[in-house]
């Protein structure tokens, strides 16, 4: 059956309407074939779970309202000489099979797709929303990063394994926005605060752009449809830096020949690429800073290194996100 997201207020029936003729158009599939869900209902019953357990570690998630397919975890603490980030991926991968039912749908899928009335998930929710989805007080397979930083939020080594994680509540960014706001926050959450600050000074001194693009969302009002914008909380940006972690290394390095990295990047900016990054931020009103130094796009050269891949892509897209985190 197609899973509902969580909505405010419900589509309009017309809109509806509308959205299945165009899913339908793009051959956009509405459940998994029965096959797909006998084969995540029995690897919900047989992961291959790691021998380390790190349940230990605090962790949370930090996602919109009504998520069920957690994928990602957090925990911070702090150190004598700075920062240690606990970061948690669900580990996907522990329960599929190179070639099964599971491994094939997902390369045909190749991500998640959201739409207003419905999301098309990547991973059957026998295992994207209950048996690989982080959530609170249960105990799941992770590939877990620890990433230890500096006071001024530079990191200093990293290590990953595969272990057993538990996270002791799912949160929205609403509640944690406020939590900070009111001085409630827990310790870790207020560390995450701090080294998403840290991290937004580092981005700004090697030149780099976030554009914080408003989200759409289709309201009604008297029978009128009306597109309204919500601009994105703090905490927001604060929680992607932490999530984007484990790929620093490779963002320092990926002007190198044949880098693959997440944050793609170039030579010095011509006219013509600021002015291309300024025509969304126009579209969208958000104001760029004065003096754009540089616009980073994926080198010509470099291509992802094959190897391991499918493991790659069930650890860390259980929700059709892909870092350039490639061995």
């Amino acid at each position: 059956m197609p899973i509902r997201p969580h909505q405010v207020q419900a589509v309009p029936k017309p809109l509806v309407e509308g959205l299945e003729k165009l899913r339908q158009d793009l051959d956009i599939p509405e459940d998994f074939a029965p096959e797909v869900h006998d084969a995540a209902r029995h690897a919900a019953s047989n992961p291959r779970l790691p021998e380390v357990d790190r349940t230990d570690l605090e962790f949370v998630t930090v996602d919109p309202e009504g998520s069920r397919d957690l994928d990602q975890a957090v925990f911070i603490e702090a150190t004598e000489t700075g920062f240690t980030v606990w970061y948690a991926i669900a580990d996907v991968a522990a329960f599929v099979n190179p070639g099964d039912p599971i491994d094939v749908e997902a390369h045909v899928r190749g991500q998640t797709l959201y739409g207003p009335h419905q999301r098309t998930p990547l991973h059957p929710p026998e295992l994207s929303e209950d048996a690989a989805s982080l959530l609170e007080n249960e105990t799941r397979p992770a590939v877990l990063w620890q990433l230890t930083l500096d006071a001024t939020g530079h990191q200093t080594a990293r290590t990953v394994q595969r272990a057993l994680i538990r996270s002791r509540a799912q949160l929205t960014y609403r509640e944690v926005q406020d939590a900070l706001d009111n001085g409630t926050a827990s310790e870790s959450l207020q560390f995450l605060k701090t080294v998403g600050q840290l991290r937004e000074q580092i981005e700004h001194e090697r030149g780099g752009v976030s554009l914080q693009i408003p989200e759409q969302e289709v309201e009604t009002s008297n029978g009128e449809w009306h597109i309204v914008h919500r601009s994105a909380l703090p905490v927001e940006g604060w929680n992607a830096r932490s999530r984007c972690s484990p790929a620093w290394p490779r963002r320092r390095s990926c002007s190198s020949p044949g880098s693959a990295c997440s944050v793609p990047c170039h030579p010095p900016t011509t006219l013509r690429c600021v002015s291309f990054a300024r025509l969304p931020s126009a579209a969208h009103r958000v104001a760029l800073r004065d003096g754009l130094p540089r616009i980073r796009a994926h080198p010509g050269s470099g291509t992802p290194r094959s190897r391991g891949h499918a493991v790659f892509v069930h650890a860390v897209v259980p929700r059709g996100r892909v870092f350039g985190l490639q061995r």
